[in-house]
Formats: C-alpha cells, sequence, structure tokens
C-alpha cells in the first residue's frame, strides 16, 4: 500500500475519534479518498508511481476532510462546503498517468529492439524479418500504419521507416 500519509488519521487519533464519530461531510470524503487510494495501490502493484499532480490532489482532498474534523472538533464552520478536487478525477489521472507510462515503456521496449538490430548489423529488413525479430516494432509501426503514407517507428535513439520498395530501413538518430 502507498506510503501517502493522511492528516485527517492523526486528527482522528488526536481527539480521539472514530470515523462513526464524525459528520456526514467527513465520512464521504474519507469514502472518497479511500477509492482513491485503492487506485494508487493499484497502480503501485503494477509497478506505477503516482504523479505528483495526483500526490497534490490526495494532499488537498485529505486537508478538506482535516479540516472537517477541525470544525467539528471547535464547532465552528470555516472549511468549504465542498471537497476541491472529486475523486473520480483523481483517478482518472491515475488511470492517465499508467497509460502515459505504458507508452513510455513500450517506447524503451522498441528503442531495445532497433539498437539490437543495429548492433547486429541489420539495416533493412522485409515484412516478415521485422516481425520476426522485432515483434513490438512491427505491431507499433502497424498501429498507426496507413497505405501510401510514410509508415514507421521513430524513438529517442532510432527510426524505422518503410521505404517504396516495401522494406524497412533502420537508422541511428
Amino acid at each position: 500500500m502507498s506510503q501517502i500519509e493522511l492528516r485527517y488519521k492523526k486528527a482522528l487519533q488526536d481527539y480521539n475519534l472514530k470515523e462513526s464519530d464524525l459528520s456526514e461531510d467527513a465520512k464521504i470524503g474519507i469514502k472518497e479518498l479511500a477509492k482513491v487510494m485503492q487506485a494508487v495501490s493499484m497502480a503501485e502493484n503494477n509497478g506505477r508511481k503516482p504523479s505528483q499532480l495526483v500526490l497534490n490532489k490526495i494532499k488537498a482532498m485529505d486537508k478538506w476532510v482535516f479540516y472537517e474534523i477541525i470544525d467539528q472538533v471547535h464547532d465552528t464552520d470555516k472549511n468549504d462546503d465542498e471537497m476541491p478536487v472529486q475523486a473520480q478525477d483523481v483517478i482518472n489521472d491515475i488511470k492517465k498517468d499508467t497509460v502515459e507510462q505504458k507508452i513510455d515503456t513500450k517506447g524503451v521496449a522498441i528503442e531495445s529492439e532497433l539498437k539490437s538490430l543495429i548492433e547486429a548489423g541489420v539495416s533493412e529488413l522485409t515484412l516478415e524479418e521485422l516481425k520476426s525479430k522485432a515483434k513490438k516494432t512491427y505491431y507499433a509501426t502497424f498501429e498507426s500504419y496507413k497505405e501510401g503514407e510514410e509508415n514507421g517507428v521513430e524513438t529517442s535513439h532510432y527510426r524505422i521507416i518503410e521505404s517504396s520498395d516495401k522494406v524497412f530501413k533502420i537508422s541511428k538518430i
């Protein structure tokens, strides 16, 4: 589970409160935070760390719940009526981060395939050779393939482009 410390939990301890003692707003805020923390945990279990944006939104949600508790303890109503960030927005950000990280991972794998081919002295491949020697590059090329256009893949260091004679040429950038 994530090592994110939530201030509201410390407030519960400090004021000797249970969640059941809290106002409905605070309870709802805690449930929303729990949904977000579950999404963070799932992403972390898949090797994905939450982005700084996600962490900042979690802190904002936690701060709101914390101040709901403080309002209850001190019998005040200074906290905003609504949580500043919605759980679903944060969960969407976590999903977006995960997709972007998967794309980065795919790019690293493609770069590794192209590097290996260049190091082996390969500068041209037929379609069948590409499919058998560099599967990730092959599939990435054909995810966005458009007949009659320049097709291929480019990474930070390598490029593979289909030539007019249906041969794929690899080059170092």
